[in-house]
């Protein structure tokens, strides 16, 4: 669920690719045009805010109110931030704190995924 929200807020964010790119912190924008060269060289072609990690989408809806634009649902900034530390806690291999934790973070990432699939008239 929590890479499906991911997926979707990349998909989501490359329309609004030149808004996103001016807040985003230098540091940021750096690393990200080194992995796309990076990708270059390997032939590939990755649009560069899909290089964004999930903490960043998450500060980039936030920063370009896309919530309020797009009039979607994006949660709470407790829910952003169980839901990054649950998948980074996962992705890391680490233990979860607790299995609640895991469950809210999985209901929110749903709820936010259902928020913006149903602004964007999708099922």
């Amino acid at each position: 669920m929590i890479a499906a929200l991911d997926a979707q807020l990349d998909e989501l964010l490359h329309p609004f690719d030149q808004e996103a790119w001016a807040v985003l912190p230098e540091e940021t924008r750096t690393r990200l045009e080194q992995d796309v060269e990076c990708a270059r060289q390997r032939s590939e072609e990755v649009h560069r805010l899909s290089y964004l990690t999930l903490r960043e989408r998450l500060f980039v809806v936030q920063a370009l109110e896309l919530g309020r634009r797009l009039g979607i649902d994006f949660g709470t900034q407790a829910e952003d931030e169980r839901i990054v530390s649950v998948r980074n806690d996962i992705a890391h291999g680490r233990p979860v704190r607790s299995g609640a934790d895991v469950i809210d973070a999985l209901a929110a990432a749903e709820r936010i995924l259902d928020s913006i699939r149903e602004a964007l008239g999708r099922s």
